[in-house]
């Protein structure tokens, strides 16, 4: 199985991360193994996590306030947003 992250993701990543870092040198980083961490655990059990829209499926991070929003096939899972959980749960449907 592989992950395919869209640009739209990788933007809110990489914003959250420089977010991070200019408020607190080094938790940036701390953020991005936080995504992994879950990305690993999405890619071990993709259905584990709950659909919130047909096709749809949302993971929580445990020590940050960000949603994953990816959808899961056989052989691919494709991450749609990362998303602070303030923020609208539509708005990963606006990119």
């Amino acid at each position: 199985m592989i992950i395919t992250i869209r640009r739209e993701a990788e933007q809110d990543i990489k914003t959250a991360i420089t977010w991070y870092n200019l408020h607190q040198y080094g938790v940036g980083d701390q953020f991005l193994v936080e995504l992994q961490r879950l990305f690993d655990h999405i890619m071990d059990n993709p259905q584990l996590f709950p659909e919130i829209q047909p096709g749809i499926r949302r993971a929580l991070t445990n020590r940050f306030p960000y949603s994953i929003y990816y959808t899961a096939t056989n052989n691919e899972i494709v991450i749609y947003a990362v998303l602070h959980q303030r923020r609208s749960p539509d708005a990963w449907g606006e990119t």
